[in-house]
């Protein structure tokens, strides 16, 4: 690198190298150094406020480099490659006898031991890079094919020498901050001189020495191991938490308080793609998750030297997560990353007593830390004050509405009570002001059902004639049309806010806190309800319970997106779909053990209050049963989701029958059930995603997808915008094409934040990839499930013979590697004897090798 840029740098300047005068060459010296310096600044400038674009840059060129590395370790496993791999690879121990060798076969004068010592770093440099071309070494030129996306000319020999200053520059920077790269200087091998007799009397002094060729190992920056990278992460992540603290300090030095609740006067730092994952899994431990080994062995050795190390359980912790708690002198515990992540300001602490009179979340959401002296919760001051914010928006805008929906003012609505129900203009869209465009449904009665611990309620069931929409009826087919209502949450997630002429303008604030929501919500991801300590909700619960749907209250309306589906009933064909803004009265909240009861009840045992109820569920029951029927007989992949939920089904009862108590209707703790409730909600929710995706293909448009949510594996789409930031997005798409809210998504930002959901998705998924245990307690139950499970086995084999006849037991495999779950019984294990993953619900007969209910070992292997 050094020769070709003198190289380069004399293409520029010629006569910086050929001036004969010293005093043009200083000139020249200098010309070209300010040119350089002010080209560098210039191209510097275009990336100093791009700080993803270069991280991003930075991570894809050292994934590079050590996918490069790892593809040497990946060759076939047949004895020919290995052979062949063993026989041209270089390892540490065979550095001092290959040294030794070379050494002692050395002509020069050079004494053994110092080219013994020579050539052993020179072997040991060569193994650090890399075996194959030196494939973790990366220079200038390759880091601008990373940061540019334009290709400079061949021509263009100033562009072409800025952008690899640049790339030498983002380089050094990264070897400093980023840990991703280490410099590695060039490395001297040997030299080819001879001497040369001197026949003048005044050239004695001068070495008469003559180089002919001089060997190198070429020099650059390489991409040091992952165990070093994650250590310097958290040792950067650590450094911008104190800089924060900094600037905060001195902020509030200026008078710029924050008034004793944790606020910050400064806007929180940018947060590169590694300090996010490591503040995503501080974010996880302080809620009381845990990493844990994932073999029986190791885990018994575990708890058997708890009471000898003290820092057992630290070592289970990621290597970027423990750095950074042990840079900030924080302990390695949920109370460690609780004050990381307020110090950080990702999370804010007040007082008790500053708290006691708030409400701005759920009851779950706050934690208490310090004996009760403080109140954390887990968002930052800045969006806690933007959801307030917008509940204050939200409840003056439903205000509005109810005023122009259920007052006796309004004009529109007492033409609509005069008219009676069967006239066919009734739930035409309101176009008059104070409706927002949308299509008034107060007057139609809808039932919300969810689990008994929800919260947040964001999708409810409705039926309508289809005569009164003015749409041709077909009396042989249907007179029905089924409506799902989806909580309508797009102003938060389009750009500087759509709103209509007749809607209570946001102010310029109001629009600005939807921003900071969007990007919160894009950072976190999805909710998650799996975590000891309770929820992490995908934004503040006081902007969920703003945006959510209010239930069993009068005259209350909501505003939503409604998807109108027009099904035969004879056969369960889908005739007819579209897609409305509506207004929506407040839906009847049951939960799923109420629904079943509801619809299986006859008609002079209902209450009359719940009659209407009764009515809707029983019209979209069958319906939506006769839509599902017919799709799962058509549709390969509704064919594979209804027995993936079969399987679920019955090792959620086993798992049940196992801890002796009854299953929860949420699915957390790998629950599951299929009662009549639960299906007409997950037949709703189908037939939405179904239809929203047709439509969506039919006008040739894009929509934003989670991974493994396409229309092959007939995932959801948009029927969760609280609980999913994909669904937010699908759900801003569909209006925008559909219904012509808003300026539609172009195919690459589509892409973009399926990306973006994809990541969030796999930071959950290694999460708890890094963390299974045995007993699969994370998922599946906890560890008094498993060994009361084990205790009923071992009974059940003590019965039939003992567990010295080896019995085999029935069990089915859950999907996850080989894993299987006793049938009878409940208990799990891993399965010996498989090759690969076994197939989700397949039924299996396994040998029970060995039982221990005690300290919870079960090994069975494949018959």
């Amino acid at each position: 690198q050094i020769t070709t840029l003198w190289h380069d740098m004399n293409e520029i300047s010629p006569s910086y190298a050929s001036s004969p005068s010293t005093v043009n060459v200083n000139i020249n010296k200098n010309a070209l150094t300010d040119n350089l310096q002010s080209n560098i600044q210039r191209a510097q400038k275009n990336l100093q406020n791009n700080i993803f674009s270069v991280e991003k840059a930075m991570q894809n060129l050292y994934n590079g480099r050590i996918a490069n590395r790892s593809q040497q370790q990946q060759r076939s496993h047949n004895n020919k490659n290995r052979q062949r791999q063993q026989s041209y690879a270089l390892t540490k121990k065979q550095i001092p006898k290959i040294a030794s060798q070379l050494s002692n076969n050395n002509n020069s004068n050079q004494p053994t031991t110092a080219t013994q010592q020579h050539l052993e770093e020179l072997l040991r440099n060569l193994l650090k890079v890399g075996e194959d071309r030196l494939s973790r070494l990366v220079d200038s030129t390759m880091a601008t094919e990373y940061l540019y996306s334009d290709y400079a000319r061949d021509g263009d020999g100033n562009e072409l020498i800025i952008r690899r200053m640049v790339g030498a520059t983002v380089l050094a920077e990264d070897a400093v901050s980023g840990g991703r790269f280490k410099r590695r200087s060039c490395q001297f091998v040997s030299a080819n001189y001879y001497s040369e007799e001197i026949d003048d009397a005044e050239e004695e002094n001068h070495a008469g020495v003559v180089v002919e060729e001089v060997t190198l190992v070429n020099g650059g920056w390489i991409a040091v191991d992952p165990s070093i990278k994650a250590g310097t992460e958290g040792r950067k992540f650590a450094a911008t938490t104190a800089a924060t603290i900094t600037s905060s300090s001195v902020s509030n030095a200026n008078g710029k308080t924050d008034g004793g609740v944790g606020r910050r006067s400064e806007k929180p730092p940018i947060l590169t793609a590694a300090d996010e994952r490591i503040a995503h899994r501080l974010e996880c431990l302080a809620m009381g998750d845990a990493w844990k080994s994932g073999d029986d062995n190791s885990n018994r050795r575990r708890r058997r030297r708890e009471d000898e190390e003290e820092d057992g359980d630290e070592k289970m912790l990621e290597l970027d997560v423990r750095m950074a708690l042990k840079s900030m002198n924080l302990p390695l515990t949920p109370q460690g990353a609780t004050s990381a992540l307020v110090k950080l300001g990702r999370w804010s602490s007040s007082s008790a007593s500053s708290s006691s009179g708030t409400t701005t979340d759920g009851k779950k959401n706050k934690k208490k830390t310090n004996e009760g002296s403080s109140v954390v919760e887990p968002w930052s001051p800045e969006l806690l004050d933007a959801a307030r914010s917008l509940a204050l928006y939200e409840g003056k805008r439903r205000e509005s509405l109810a005023n122009n929906c259920f007052g006796s003012s309004s004009p529109s609505s007492s033409k609509q009570k005069k008219k009676g129900s069967n006239n066919k203009t009734q739930q035409r869209a309101s176009l008059a002001d104070g409706f927002e465009g949308r299509v008034d449904l107060s007057s139609l009665p809808c039932v919300c059902i969810d689990a008994k611990r929800a919260t947040f309620r964001d999708d409810s069931i409705g039926v309508r004639l289809r005569s009164s929409t003015g749409r041709k009826v077909n009396k042989s087919a249907s007179k029905w049309e089924i409506l799902i209502h989806i909580a309508d949450v797009s102003d938060v997630y389009f750009d500087g806010g759509k709103f209509d002429a007749d809607i209570i303008v946001p102010s310029k604030k109001d629009v600005n806190n939807m921003h900071l929501l969007r990007e919160a919500s894009e950072r976190r991801g999805q909710s998650r309800y799996d975590l000891p300590l309770g929820p992490l909700h995908l934004l503040p619960p006081v902007a969920l319970t703003a945006l959510s749907l209010v239930t069993n209250k009068e005259k209350t309306p909501n505003r939503c997106v409604t998807l109108w589906v027009y099904i035969d009933e004879r056969d369960g064909k889908l005739l007819e779909a579209g897609l409305e803004r509506t207004i929506i009265s407040s839906p009847t909240a049951l939960s799923f053990t109420d629904a079943t009861t509801l619809l299986g009840s006859t008609a002079d045992k209902v209450p009359k209050s719940m009659s209407n109820s009764k009515a809707v569920l029983s019209v979209a029951e069958r319906n939506l049963s006769l839509w599902s029927q017919r799709h799962m007989q058509r549709d390969r992949a509704a064919q594979k989701k209804e027995k993936r939920r079969s399987t679920r089904e019955l090792i959620s009862k086993e798992l049940s029958a196992a801890a002796g108590n009854q299953a929860r209707d949420d699915g957390v703790g790998g629950s599951f059930q299929r009662s009549r409730g639960h299906r007409i909600v997950d037949s709703s929710l189908d037939v939405y995603a179904f239809a929203v995706g047709t439509l969506m293909r039919r006008a040739n448009q894009p929509i934003p997808r989670a991974a493994g949510s396409g229309a092959d594996r007939g995932g959801r789409l948009g029927t969760a915008p609280l609980r999913r930031y994909i669904d937010g997005l699908a759900q801003r798409q569909a209006l925008s094409v559909l219904c012509g809210y808003g300026t539609p998504l172009t195919k690459e930002e589509c892409i973009e934040a399926s990306k973006v959901a994809a990541r969030a998705s796999d930071n959950i998924a290694n999460l708890r990839s890094s963390k299974q245990s045995p007993m699969m307690q994370n998922e599946y139950g906890n560890q008094r499930r498993q060994v009361s499970a084990l205790y009923k086995l071992a009974r059940h084999l003590a019965s039939t013979g003992g567990i010295q006849n080896r019995q085999r037991v029935k069990a089915v495999s859950t999907g996850h590697n080989n894993e299987v779950v006793i049938l009878g019984a409940g208990a799990t294990a891993r399965c010996k004897g498989v090759k690969g993953t076994l197939k989700s619900g397949e039924k299996l007969l396994v040998r029970v090798d060995k039982i221990d209910p005690e300290v919870g070992v079960l090994n069975v292997s494949l018959v």
